[in-house]
Order: structure tokens, then C-alpha cells, then sequence
């Protein structure tokens, strides 16, 4: 048996005691850890328990747990980020197979079944309720027609110029009204020419009449002439501004009259391309020659005045003038 010097016992018995307290703490933590996994098991059991439905559907429904809930920070953490996941397949459904004509009868037999609808017996529609009569309305029927007047030929170099007036007598407004001068022999049995002109006048109003010139270079010799309209509606912005003569004055510079006059504008809107035609007559009120010119400036504000000038290819003055004056009013 081996003795201890009694100089060694005290350092001897310090070591077992700190090596006894060492193992007493071990033992106890195993124990702390021994009842902490026990305690677990009891609070959160492996089964779930059932979750209950609420007793009545208008009442909120609540579901929970029958047991307490007790988390921790990082337990709220995931659940947050797995409520946050898409857990969605990325990849595109394939698309639906179509139906063959069966498959649909059967689908539509089944849906008519689930509604209560019998197929056996065919199906009855009741009769429709009387309903007021859906009247059409006819398109408006527009009258086109218009007429020459005062045709006149006269001789200028071996030209012919072709004077005249054409009245609308329709009671639509004709789109840019053209003149088909047709040449004839004697009694009109056999067609010579045709030569088309048109007039100065954008628009013709209804009732409203307007000269016109149309120039034959040359023609062969013919006995007889008349004038036809080619006719066509006007589609859109078919008004006409208001416009009065003021004044005007003719003066003799051979072989021309010049023509000066003043106009006014008697809209409360700016006119545009506001125009002055003249139709010359001798002292028996035959056409002889007609001119036409645009008001000084591309517009003509509302009660504005304008002047014009013009000249006639006559060698003295006219015993008569004709008017007509046509501006374009705004979109």
C-alpha cells in the first residue's frame, strides 16, 4: 500500500474533490436533458390532432389546434418563408386534347341532366313575348340632276371657248361639277368629239347656279354642240360660307377689262379660299367671255372685307356681269 507523504495529502484530496463536483454537474445536466426531451414529447405529440370544422356556416370559421402553441423566432421564420414559396410546377400545362363530337354530345348531355332538363321529351321553349316591330330606317334617296343654260361658243385663234351657266336643280350639293361638250354633225346623228372641262366652283349648292368656260383647241368642223353634267355628291363639307359683293369696277386696258372688287365675309368663322367667279353678257344677255380670282391672302377673317382683281379677254366693257362667290368654312 502505497502512503502519501502528509505533505502531499491536502493537494491529493483537493483534486478528488473537484474531480467529484465535475461528475455531479455531468450527471445533472444529463438528468436536465432527460427530462427536457420527456416534457417535449408530452407537448407536441407525433399524432395531429383532428382539426375541428366550425359547427355552422354562417358562423367565421377557426381552425386551430386543440393544444397550446409555443414557437420559437426561428420556427416563425420558416413558416413565413414557406407561405411565401411558390411551390408550383414552372413548366406550362400541356394543352387540353379536343374533344370529339361524342365526347361533347356526352358533355352537354350530362350538363342538361345536372340542370334538370330532360332529353327524353325534347325540349319546349315557350312562346316569345310580343315586342314592337324594329323599324329599318331607308336610306335617304338623293336626287341628282342639273341643267346647262346660255351655252355659247365663241371663236378665239382657231379655239373655241365654251360659255355657259349650270344650274343644280337637285337637292343634293354636286362635288366639283365637270362639263362633257359633245360635237355633233347636222341632226346630231353621228357623235364628233367630246371634250370635258369644269367649273370654278368646288361645291354647287342646291338652286344655285355658277358660269363656267371650257376651251376646244382646234376642233374639227361640226354643225351642232350641247353640254352634259357629270353629276356626284358631295360627300362631305358641303356648306358654303356667306359672302357679299361690296363694290367692283371694270377697267378697259385692250385687249383685256380688268375687273377689281371688294368682298365681305358675313360668317363669325374665318372663310378659306374665299373665290370670286364673273360671267360677262353682251347687251342681249349672251355670255361672252368669264374670269374668276381668289380674295388677296388664303383666308378671310369674320367680318373682314377682301379685294379681288381679274381680267376678260374683251376688248370693251360687258353690258352685264353675273356674281357668284363660293369660301370654304372650317373642319
Amino acid at each position: 500500500m502505497h502512503v502519501l507523504p502528509p505533505s502531499e495529502l491536502p493537494v491529493f484530496r483537493a483534486q478528488r474533490t473537484r474531480f467529484a463536483i465535475a461528475l455531479a454537474m455531468i450527471v445533472l445536466l444529463g438528468l436536465l436533458a432527460i427530462f427536457a426531451f420527456l416534457r417535449s414529447r408530452q407537448k407536441f405529440p407525433r399524432t395531429t390532432p383532428p382539426i375541428a370544422a366550425p359547427a355552422s356556416l354562417s358562423e367565421p370559421a377557426t381552425w386551430g389546434f386543440a393544444h397550446s402553441r409555443t414557437v420559437s423566432p426561428q420556427a416563425d421564420r420558416r413558416s413565413f418563408e414557406a407561405a411565401q414559396s411558390d411551390y408550383s410546377d414552372s413548366r406550362p400545362l400541356p394543352p387540353p386534347r379536343p374533344q370529339t363530337p361524342d365526347e361533347r354530345r356526352r358533355s352537354v348531355r350530362t350538363m342538361l341532366t345536372q340542370q334538370g332538363v330532360s332529353l327524353d321529351h325534347g325540349l319546349t321553349i315557350g312562346p316569345a313575348s310580343p315586342s314592337a316591330p324594329i323599324e329599318r330606317a331607308s336610306p335617304k334617296t338623293v336626287s341628282l340632276s342639273a341643267e346647262v343654260n346660255d351655252l355659247t361658243p365663241i371663236r378665239s385663234s382657231g379655239d373655241i371657248w365654251f360659255v355657259g351657266t349650270l344650274k343644280n336643280t337637285g337637292d343634293s350639293p354636286l362635288d366639283h361639277p365637270r362639263i362633257a361638250i359633245s360635237l355633233w354633225n347636222r341632226g346630231r346623228t353621228q357623235l364628233l368629239a367630246t371634250i370635258h372641262g369644269s367649273t370654278e366652283r368646288s361645291v354647287l349648292s342646291p338652286n344655285s347656279s355658277t358660269p363656267f368656260k371650257v376651251l376646244v383647241r382646234k376642233p374639227s368642223p361640226f354643225a351642232e354642240a350641247s353640254a352634259s353634267v357629270e353629276l356626284t355628291a358631295c360627300p362631305d363639307h358641303c356648306e358654303s360660307g356667306k359672302l357679299t359683293l361690296l363694290s367692283h369696277r371694270m377697267t378697259v386696258l385692250p385687249p383685256f377689262v380688268k375687273l377689281v372688287g371688294t368682298i365681305r365675309n358675313d360668317e363669325d368663322v374665318t372663310q378659306e379660299f374665299v373665290k370670286v367667279i364673273a360671267l360677262a353678257r353682251d347687251k342681249d344677255g349672251r355670255p361672252i367671255d368669264e374670269a374668276f380670282a381668289f380674295v388677296g391672302g388664303t383666308k378671310l377673317a369674320p367680318r373682314a372685307t377682301g379685294t379681288f382683281e381679274t381680267y376678260f379677254v374683251l376688248s370693251r366693257k360687258p353690258a352685264k356681269l353675273d356674281f357668284d362667290l363660293e369660301g370654304a368654312l372650317p373642319d
